[in-house]
């Protein structure tokens, strides 16, 4: 009896799709169409959950910072033994960074000086650079790049050097010594490495 009642179901479910066939695939496409887009926005929120995640793993705890008027300025070296002093302190890392403005292209480059005889405040740093000699960069007056630099600088007709604007107006060419490939893109896309 149990046979019959599911046979007689499975006809009824087939006349009925028979029927209203039209109907049935319409509903059935906008069902695939909705999922594939809630798919699709899932995976791009996990996707850019894990590289934020990753580049957290690589950033240090606290990162101090001073600002004047809205805009960061340096904080003195001599500053580190007093952090160096506090309890539960275990090393503090003096650090050069900051953003240039590249007009022609509207983009914001993160620049990051990174000294050959001193560990840099993250290990991805000394990863990245571990392939170039930065004691031979400093003396060429050289930098390495991200792979998004490298492309806005080819965009704009700058393939082996960059001339940098100093708010004076002058400029400060520096050459292209590299390019770095990172697997987090995240942090190292517009990364400009300056010995």
């Amino acid at each position: 009896m149990l046979a019959n009642i599911n046979v007689l179901l499975l006809d009824y479910a087939l006349g009925s799709l028979k029927r209203q066939g039209g109907k049935s695939i319409f509903i059935f496409l906008v069902l695939c169409l909705l999922i594939f887009l809630l798919a699709s926005v899932l995976m791009i929120a996990d996707a850019i959950k894990v590289e934020l995640n990753t580049t957290l793993k690589t950033l240090p705890q606290i990162t101090l910072q001073r600002f004047v008027a809205g805009r960061q300025t340096n904080v003195s070296v001599e500053r580190v033994d007093t952090i160096l002093a506090l309890n539960g302190v275990e090393q503090a890392i003096p650090r050069v960074w900051g953003y240039y403005y590249f007009k022609p292209a509207g983009v914001n480059f993160s620049i990051v000086g990174i000294d050959a005889y001193e560990e840099p405040y993250k290990k991805r740093l000394s990863e990245l650079t571990r392939t170039f000699d930065l004691s031979t960069l400093e003396k060429e007056g050289g930098m390495i790049v991200g792979e998004g630099v490298q492309n806005v600088l080819r965009e704009n007709y700058y393939s082996d050097f960059f001339n940098f604007i100093t708010p004076k107006g002058e400029r400060y060419p520096l050459k292209i010594a590299g390019v770095f490939h990172s697997d987090i893109a995240l942090e190292s896309n517009d990364l400009m490495l300056v010995p």
